[in-house]
């Protein structure tokens, strides 16, 4: 399937690993000009070369999402550099760069509210004229189906800013629609990835692990590179009619109906 990317402009943080990455690497590949931003230069240096042997034009800075003002003139320098700004995906998550110890505290809410709500409210807001502006805007929101049900290995405020997150892109996708822009979230179950957090569960809570997988009626979890397709998809003009979405790729996790 030709997803009509190629030409488009998309700015995509946390992309140096994971389902950042992989987003990050399919869009590209399919012709689309590719911004990324993460904390660490080298990894960005990294992935700016490799992503640029498709023969996309790609370019990447080291931001660091808790210093908002920073990143928004990124969001705003890049999309001037770009001439544009046709696919937005917040895809980092607070929890990153938290201390284990304080996931589970106010301190930790505090952190997954700056990160993973507030950089997409703020992101989406400071990049709604370059978005108003593009034939095919579309806005991804990474959330999770920890969102839709309790998952007690996810720390409450990221459960809790996940859902809050869904709630903004219905409202968004209402607000703009009419301005054609397409807002979605993407909800991904467990998805293993080398050196991520369910490699750490595995080799350290094996019971925890195996009752997940037990869980997923498809018997395993989600490669990066299957999240990374789909969220391509959806951010496409191939998926040109979705709108206020919330996305699930969970390999049937998620119980609810409706």
């Amino acid at each position: 399937m030709d997803l009509q990317l190629k030409g488009k402009k998309a700015i995509v943080t946390g992309a140096t690993k994971g389902i950042g990455l992989a987003t990050a690497i399919e869009l590209a590949a399919e012709g689309a000009d590719v911004a990324i931003c993460a904390r660490t230069k080298e990894d960005v240096d990294r992935v700016v070369e490799t992503l640029s042997e498709s023969g996309s034009n790609v370019s990447g800075e080291a931001v660091d999402l808790y210093d908002m003002d920073a990143y928004l003139k990124w969001l705003e320098q890049t999309a001037n550099d770009m001439g544009g700004c046709d696919i937005f995906i917040s895809n980092v998550t607070g929890g990153t760069a938290m201390a284990p110890e304080d996931a589970f505290t106010a301190k930790g809410f505090q952190g997954y509210f700056d990160v993973d709500l507030m950089c997409s409210v703020k992101g989406f807001d400071t990049l709604l004229p370059s978005l108003q502006a593009s034939e095919s805007a579309s806005a991804i929101f990474i959330s999770s189906t920890a969102a839709l049900e309790h998952f007690p290995p996810s720390p409450p405020a990221f459960m809790a800013l996940k859902a809050a997150l869904i709630t903004q892109t219905k409202t968004l996708s209402q607000q703009h629609g009419k301005d054609g822009i397409r807002v979605n979230a993407v909800s991904p179950g467990p998805v293993y990835i080398e050196g991520g957090a369910w490699e750490y569960v595995k080799n350290n809570m094996p019971d925890l692990y195996e009752q997940t997988i037990s869980n997923l009626p498809l018997g395993r979890m989600a490669s990066a590179e299957e999240v990374g397709k789909y969220i391509a998809y959806v951010a496409s003009p191939a998926a040109s009619f979705i709108t206020g979405a919330n996305c699930i790729i969970d390999g049937g996790l998620t119980k609810t109906v409706g």
